[in-house]
């Protein structure tokens, strides 16, 4: 796709993809903060790599959707990417906790030609 302006590039819609395996203690937070944000995701994804615990119970009842990914970060990430229609892809870990306007940093940075 391409972009001819910076007002162009601020209405890009953002998906947040989330590799996890066994992470239901620490996705609660995560997605609070990211369903928290100014500007919404487009699509928050759970590149799940076959956990034991409540990983996907915990994801789908925040309103993740959740994916079957094989086990390692890059394959968990590749699967996120590849299942999104979005122009950007946020990658979060699952204990990391956005700050509530990060999504609309990531595209001012990206409205910025400079």
């Amino acid at each position: 796709m391409a972009l001819s302006s910076s007002s162009e590039l601020s209405k890009l819609d953002v998906a947040v993809v989330i590799p996890a395996l066994n992470e239901e203690l620490a996705l609660p937070r995560t997605l609070d903060a990211v369903f928290r944000q100014s500007l919404p995701a487009k699509e928050v994804l759970v590149a799940d790599a076959g956990s034991i615990d409540k990983t996907h119970e915990v994801a789908t009842s925040s309103g993740a959707r959740v994916l079957a990914a094989g086990r390692g970060r890059a394959l968990q990430m590749n699967a996120g990417a590849r299942d999104t229609q979005s122009e950007v892809l946020l990658f979060l870990h699952a204990d990391t906790w956005l700050p509530q306007d990060a999504l609309s940093e990531v595209q001012a940075a990206l409205a910025d030609p400079a």
